[in-house]
C-alpha cells in the first residue's frame, strides 16, 4: 500500500498547490514518542518581496553648522629635495598601424525606464510572501525584530513610511506548527531607509558663492575635510567632525587671502593637501587633524611655487609632480621621513623640464607620461629604481600624444597618435605597445575628436573588458567594447548609426558610465539629443530612467554609490537638474530644493559655476547644490542614513 504527501505552496495570492508525490510503507509518517506527537518539519523556503523601495528622504535645509575655532597652526618651511633623477632605458615599443576594425552595430536598448519616485512622499507599499511548508502543519508568520509588533500574513500585508524610524532591514520567519512543537525558517531581508538630505554648511561661512567650485573633498581620522569659501570669499579647507564644523586652514596667514588649497589623499597617516603659503605661492602641506606642516621646498625659495599635483601611493612613498625651477617639472618622491627625492630627469637636462603627466599604478610598478631630450612626450615605467620608456609610436622626433591612460586588469590602455598623427586607442603590457581601435576604418582618420584628450568620455573595464566611447566610420560617437585583441561596437541606443548615442554636452565628461551591483550603467542617446540612463550585463541594455518624460532628455550623470543605490543627477519632469537615486529597477527622486528650479548646475551655467562633484564618505555622500535661499547661492550638502 502507498501513501501521498501533500506540499502545499503559499504564495501572496493565498493560493494552494498540491504536489503528490509517492511514499512506500508507513516510514514517513509521523513517528511518535511515547504517544505524543512529532515535531513539524521546517518551512522549505519563504521570499519576501516589495513593489516599491522601503525608504523615506526628509529634507533638512536649514540647519546648515556655523564654523566655530581657529585655524590650525602651520609649522615647518618645507624640504628641498635630493636633486638628480634617474636616468631612462632609451628604446620603447614601435606600432604597426592594424588597429581593429568593428563592423557597424550595436545593441538596442529594451524597456521604457522606471516610473519616477518621490523619496519624500509618504507612500504605503505591498509587501509579497512566496512560502513553502510541508504537508500536515499550521502554517503562519511573523515579522523579526524592529517591526515584530507588526501583523504578518501569508497573503501578503502592507508597509507605510510612517513605521520607518531608522535605516535597518524587514525580514519575515515562517512558522510551521502542530499540537506540540513549531519550527521556523527566516526570509530574506528587504533594506529599510531613513534618510536625510541636510544643508552642511552656512551660506556665508563655508559656501561656494555659486561662482566659484571647490572639487577637492576626502575623509581623514573620522572629519570630513573640504575646500570653500570662508565669510571673506576665500577659499580655505573646513573640517567637518560630527556636529563641528571649523575653518581649518589658514596656511597664506590671513584670512581675506585665499590658501587656494588642494587636498590630495593620506599618506603615512597625515593629509597631503597642496597649498598657498604668506608669498602667495603653492607649496605641499600636511596634517594631523590638529596641525599644519609645510612639507616641500623644492624650488629652494619661498617666494617660487613647488606647485605639486598628481599626488600618488606606491611602493610605501607618494609621489607627485613638481617643479624644480619655475618652469621646470619633474617626478618626485617623499617618504615616511618626509625625505623628498627627485625621480625624474627624462630629459637628461635639470634645466629643462620634463613635463610629466599621469602618475599612475600597475602591477608594482609607477606608469606616466613624459618628455624626452628632443621634447616629445613618451610613456614610462619606473619599478623604484629604474625608469624605463615603453612607447615609441611615431619615433624620436615626433610626440605620441599619451593621454587617458586607464589601467584595466590585463593591460593600460591609452589615447594616442598614431603615425598618421590621428588619436587611436593603444594597450601596453607594461613591454609591448599595440594599436587596439581602428572604429573609423581609416588610419588617416582619428577614432576621437581632434582635441579629443580635452574632450574624452568615459571609460572602463567591466567584466574583464575595457568599454570606451568613439566614433564609428560615419563619424558619430558610439559605445565599443574590447578583449584587447577584438573591438565590437556595443551600443546603439539611438537605433542609427548616423547619429550620436550621447550628446555634445558630455565631452570630456567621465560621470557617464560606471559598474554598479554587477551592471554596467551609462548615459546614452534614446533618440537624438534625448539621454536617458541604460544598463547592461554586457549582452543586453536596458533603459533605466525616464526622470524627465517621455520624448524629453533626462541629461544624466552619475555621481557614486551610497547605501547600496547609485546616486545620478538629471532632470525631472520640468526640465529642472535634481539628484536621483536607483537601486537598478525603481528610480527615485531624492530631494527637490528649490521646486521648479535648478538644484544643480552641470549644463545651465546659470551662476558660471562649474559641474557639482559629490565625493562619497562613510559619513554620507556629499555634493554642492544650490540652497534654498536661491539660486546662485551654492553651498555643501549631504545625504546620509539615520
Amino acid at each position: 500500500m502507498k501513501l501521498f504527501s501533500s506540499t502545499f505552496v503559499v504564495i501572496s495570492s493565498l493560493t494552494i498547490v498540491f504536489n503528490l508525490v509517492a511514499c512506500s510503507g508507513s516510514s514517513d509518517s509521523p513517528s511518535s514518542d511515547s504517544g505524543g506527537t512529532a515535531a513539524p518539519g521546517a518551512p522549505t523556503s519563504i521570499i519576501i518581496s516589495s513593489d516599491r523601495p522601503l525608504e523615506i528622504f526628509n529634507l533638512d535645509l536649514f540647519s546648515a553648522i556655523t564654523p566655530s575655532g581657529s585655524a590650525a597652526a602651520v609649522s615647518g618651511s618645507g624640504n628641498t629635495p635630493t636633486l638628480g633623477g634617474s636616468s631612462f632605458d632609451v628604446g620603447g615599443s614601435a606600432v604597426a598601424a592594424s588597429g581593429n576594425t568593428p563592423s557597424l552595430g550595436g545593441s538596442l536598448p529594451s524597456g521604457s525606464g522606471a516610473t519616477t519616485l518621490n523619496g519624500s512622499e509618504t507612500f504605503t507599499a505591498n509587501i509579497s510572501v512566496t512560502a513553502v511548508f510541508p504537508d500536515g502543519v499550521t502554517q503562519s508568520c511573523n515579522l523579526l525584530h524592529p517591526f515584530s509588533s507588526k501583523n504578518c500574513s501569508l497573503t501578503g500585508f502592507t508597509f507605510s513610511d510612517s513605521e520607518i524610524s531608522t535605516s535597518t532591514t524587514l525580514s519575515v520567519q515562517a512558522v510551521s506548527s502542530n499540537s506540540s512543537a513549531t519550527a521556523t525558517l527566516d526570509s530574506n531581508s528587504l533594506p529599510v531607509k531613513k534618510m536625510v538630505v541636510e544643508q552642511v554648511s552656512s551660506i556665508d561661512k563655508g559656501g561656494f558663492y555659486g561662482s566659484v567650485l571647490y572639487s577637492n573633498r576626502t575623509e581623514f581620522n573620522g572629519a570630513f575635510y573640504y575646500v570653500a569659501n570662508n565669510s571673506n570669499s576665500v577659499p580655505k579647507i573646513f573640517k567637518l567632525s560630527g556636529t563641528t564644523l571649523t575653518e581649518f586652514s589658514n596656511t597664506s596667514g590671513n584670512q581675506s587671502t585665499s590658501d587656494n588649497p588642494n587636498i590630495f589623499k593620506e599618506f603615512n597617516s597625515e593629509l597631503y593637501f597642496s597649498a598657498l603659503n604668506s608669498s602667495s605661492v603653492v607649496k605641499l602641506y600636511k596634517t594631523n587633524g590638529t596641525t599644519i606642516t609645510q612639507v616641500s621646498n623644492i624650488t629652494g625659495s619661498q617666494s617660487v611655487a613647488d606647485t605639486p599635483a598628481r599626488f600618488t601611493l606606491y611602493g610605501g612613498k607618494a609621489y607627485f609632480i613638481a617643479s624644480l625651477s619655475a618652469s621646470v617639472r619633474k617626478v618626485y618622491s617623499i617618504d615616511s621621513s618626509g625625505v623628498i627625492t627627485q625621480i625624474s630627469n627624462t630629459t637628461g637636462n635639470n634645466a629643462v623640464s620634463d613635463l610629466p603627466n599621469y602618475l599612475m599604478v600597475w602591477k608594482n610598478k609607477l606608469y606616466f607620461s613624459s618628455n624626452i631630450a628632443s621634447g616629445i612626450s613618451k610613456l614610462f615605467s619606473y619599478d623604484g629604481t629604474t625608469i624605463k620608456q615603453i612607447s615609441d609610436i611615431r619615433g624620436s622626433t615626433i610626440s605620441d600624444g599619451i593621454a587617458s591612460p586607464y589601467a584595466a586588469t590585463d593591460y593600460i590602455y591609452f589615447w594616442a597618435f598614431n603615425q598618421n598623427s590621428v588619436l587611436k586607442l593603444f594597450k601596453t603590457d607594461g613591454v609591448t605597445v599595440t594599436q587596439v581601435s581602428n572604429t573609423k576604418n581609416s588610419e588617416n582618420a582619428g577614432d576621437l575628436l581632434s582635441a579629443a584628450p580635452a574632450n574624452l568620455p568615459g571609460q572602463i573595464e567591466f567584466n574583464g573588458k575595457f568599454y570606451f566611447w568613439a566614433q564609428n566610420s560615419n563619424n558619430v560617437f558610439k559605445l565599443y567594447v574590447t578583449d584587447g585583441s577584438t573591438v565590437t561596437q556595443f551600443s546603439n541606443t539611438v537605433n542609427s548609426n548616423s547619429i550620436h548615442d550621447y550628446v555634445d554636452n558630455y565631452l570630456g565628461n567621465p560621470k557617464i558610465i560606471m559598474v554598479f551591483n554587477g551592471m554596467l550603467y551609462f548615459a546614452s542617446a534614446k533618440s537624438l539629443d534625448v539621454v536617458k540612463l541604460f544598463k547592461t550585463d554586457g549582452n543586453t541594455i536596458t533603459e533605466v530612467s525616464n526622470t524627465a518624460g517621455d520624448g524629453i532628455t533626462d541629461y544624466v550623470q552619475l555621481r557614486g554609490v551610497y547605501s547600496d543605490d547609485l546616486y545620478f543627477t538629471g532632470y525631472d519632469s520640468n526640465s529642472k537638474e535634481k539628484l536621483f537615486k536607483t537601486n537598478g529597477t525603481h528610480v527615485t527622486r531624492v530631494m527637490d530644493i528649490n521646486p521648479s528650479n535648478h538644484d544643480f548646475d552641470a549644463f545651465e551655467s546659470l551662476c558660471n559655476a562649474s559641474n557639482p562633484v559629490f565625493s562619497v564618505s562613510s559619513s554620507g555622500i556629499y555634493f554642492n547644490a544650490y540652497s534654498a535661499y536661491g539660486t546662485c547661492k551654492e553651498t555643501l550638502f549631504r545625504v546620509r542614513s539615520l
